[in-house]
């Protein structure tokens, strides 16, 4: 056997060490306060939603963060210039007439909200940014849970023999709004929406006749991403069930599966064929994971956040990469955070990096990571 050249060898070595060491970079963040609030979603201009105590009481609200240094970037979240630990960057959500509250669950690039009404009964809601809340008026209780950027809601709704709870999108046409009911896949009993992506497809769970387990779906609006349109069940890991919790317009999914966060491909990328892909990577003590969000892996490069936990009490965040496949301890390479504070769980990220999560304090904290440049 011929052998190699040492010299050849070693320059193979430092010149595969040095391209390494600038493309997979870890990247560190910077904390960023949000104050007591249980956050729910961002989007890519770092705006957030979720419900605080206000001087109104508990409501929803939302922030639209400062850019303090005129630098075209978020970098504020936080401010109190009255001292009276309340965030004066709250905005509070506006309730329909007739409605005793609203809960806000995701925002869309425009700033524009959904979430669901509370008593008489639960229903859909659409709140433009700096307008009035909308009660989408359905016949029975409906929630919704995503809204994407051309403003298509996708939630729950009860079905037609009102007796499950099923994956339902609604859509404004003119002055009124369109309900569409999904269904449920072939051969299962109900389903219901978490994500949708701008292209109409739809991420979630569904329910087989045996109640015994949930399995991650998608549902497309027309044949996308080399699948046909309608349901498509997801494989989990070794063949079991999951959770399917976010969605990009890649067509890429996020959630978790026997135990671990995981991300469906649809479609071959980021040198992996298309399937489930196991992003637990962390050793004990943290042998549980979800993924909870997935950016639109700009420049090529796929961001996914969760949280991993040692089955009690210890939740960390977490954030993976597509070009280190590795999951990485968010506690661990971000400054600033306050003494006694622990990250314990990431629910948003956005094209440029910032992180949306939150601390398992009480009351809740809510926090935004902001990616050193």
């Amino acid at each position: 056997m011929k052998q190699r050249s040492t010299l050849a060898g070693i320059v193979t070595v430092v010149l595969t060490t040095l391209v390494g060491s600038v493309s997979h970079a870890q990247t560190s963040y910077a904390y960023a306060d949000l104050g007591a609030m249980t956050v729910l979603s961002m989007n890519n201009l770092g705006q957030v939603v979720g419900s605080a105590t206000t001087l109104s009481g508990v409501r929803a609200v939302r922030i639209t963060p400062l850019d303090t240094n005129s630098d075209g970037k978020p970098d504020t979240w936080y401010r109190d210039l009255n001292s009276d630990g309340i965030n004066d960057l709250f905005e509070i959500l506006p309730i329909p007439a007739g409605y005793s509250a609203i809960a806000a669950r995701a925002i869309n690039l425009s700033g524009a909200v959904t979430g669901y009404t509370g008593s008489p009964l639960n229903q859909p809601i659409h709140t433009p940014s700096g307008g009035a809340a909308t009660a989408i008026t359905t016949k029975g209780a409906a929630y919704g849970e995503s809204i994407n950027d051309t403003n298509v809601i996708a939630g729950r709704s009860w079905d037609k023999r009102a007796k499950y709870l099923n994956a339902t999108t609604w859509k404004k046409v003119g002055t009124s709004w369109t309900q569409t009911w999904l269904g449920a896949p072939a051969g299962y009993l109900n389903s219901t929406s978490v994500s949708i992506n701008n292209a109409g497809a739809v991420a979630g769970r569904a329910w087989p006749a045996t109640q015994s387990i949930i399995v991650p779906v998608v549902w497309l609006p027309s044949a996308l991403y080399s699948r046909p349109q309608g349901w498509t069940v997801l494989a989990g890991l070794g063949g079991i069930g999951g959770d399917a919790l976010g969605i990009n317009s890649l067509g890429q999914l996020a959630g978790s599966s026997n135990g671990h966060a995981v991300l469906w491909l649809l479609q071959d990328a980021y040198g992996l064929a298309s399937g489930v892909h196991d992003l637990h990577t962390v050793e004990s003590p943290y042998v549980r994971s979800t993924a909870s969000s997935l950016n639109q892996a700009p420049i090529g490069l796929l961001t996914v956040v969760g949280s991993m936990d040692d089955l009690g009490s210890d939740y960390r965040a977490f954030v993976w990469k597509s070009d280190t496949m590795q999951m990485t301890d968010l506690n661990a390479v971000t400054s600033g955070i306050p003494v006694g504070l622990t990250l314990g769980n990431a629910l948003a990220v956005s094209d440029s990096g910032l992180i949306l999560g939150r601390a398992y304090t009480n009351p809740s904290k809510a926090f935004v990571l902001v990616p050193s440049p």
